[in-house]
């Protein structure tokens, strides 16, 4: 390609973007002067426009990917190994329990819907695919903690962010949230019950791959109606089995 074609800010707007992706708890502006060797005016400039378009999100001092980069990824995700697997699955169960189903998977500190596979009733109550959920009071979302983050690294993690209270039942306190952390981990799956809406109640599960790290978390989405407080251990054991058949098929042990 000839240099007379290329974009100077484009191209330093991409290795910001490079370097920011490939540090997990992402950059700062001032590292990314000393890494990138960027005058400071300009790393700002691009910073604040990538941030004002979603692309970016700051915490703190930190610049970490934003929700769009994982949404317009979305249409990419469908070639990828995780949602081919988890469809037929995601089918079976709602067949099992006759509820909605759906995949989760980690965008920010939020949840993203990656796939939605609609039970047999008329009822639409799942959210759709591409939708972002907080992690907090979702049952998707707090699988995603327990396994990706971790109850003890709760409060660096949302560092100081005030929690919504979206019902009377949502967990806003991170010591609460924390213990029922340690709770997801020691059962294996974790209820959302009336936390995100006041009549619903949804169950996920993770879903590990072949290294053994949660990548996703598997669930079902209910009226409380329809999925009474007494069916949870039997609704857990087939959510928490199709879990980990969808596992077993991205090669877990």
């Amino acid at each position: 390609m000839e240099k007379g074609y290329t974009i100077p800010s484009l191209q330093r707007g991409i290795r910001i973007v490079e370097a920011i992706l490939g540090e997990e708890s992402g950059l700062s502006a001032l590292e990314l002067e000393e890494q990138l060797g960027i005058p400071k005016t300009t790393i700002f400039r691009i910073l604040h426009t990538l941030q004002n378009e979603s692309w970016l999100e700051k915490h703190g001092e930190r610049y970490l990917a934003g929700h769009r980069f994982i949404q317009t990824g979305l249409q990419a995700l469908s070639g990828m190994e995780l949602r081919r697997v988890s469809i037929p699955f995601l089918d079976k169960l709602s067949k099992e329990t006759g509820e909605t189903t759906h995949l989760g998977i980690w965008a920010g500190k939020q949840v993203m819907v990656a796939e939605v596979c609609d039970g047999p009733k008329h009822i639409r109550i799942a959210c759709r695919a591409g939708t972002l959920t907080p992690a907090h009071c979702s049952s998707l979302g707090k699988v995603l903690l327990a396994g990706m983050v971790g109850s003890e690294n709760l409060k660096a993690f949302f560092m100081g962010e005030t929690l919504e209270k979206r019902t009377p039942n949502t967990i806003t306190d991170l010591d609460e949230l924390a213990a029922e952390l340690v709770k997801v981990v020691a059962q294996g799956y974790a209820v959302d019950d009336r936390e995100y809406y006041e009549d619903v109640r949804c169950l996920a599960s993770p879903v590990h791959n072949a290294f053994g790290s949660v990548i996703a978390a598997l669930g079902i989405t209910a009226t409380t109606l329809s999925f009474k407080e007494g069916m949870i251990p039997n609704i857990a054991a087939k959510v928490t089995e199709i879990a980990k058949e969808v596992s077993q098929a991205l090669g877990a042990h």
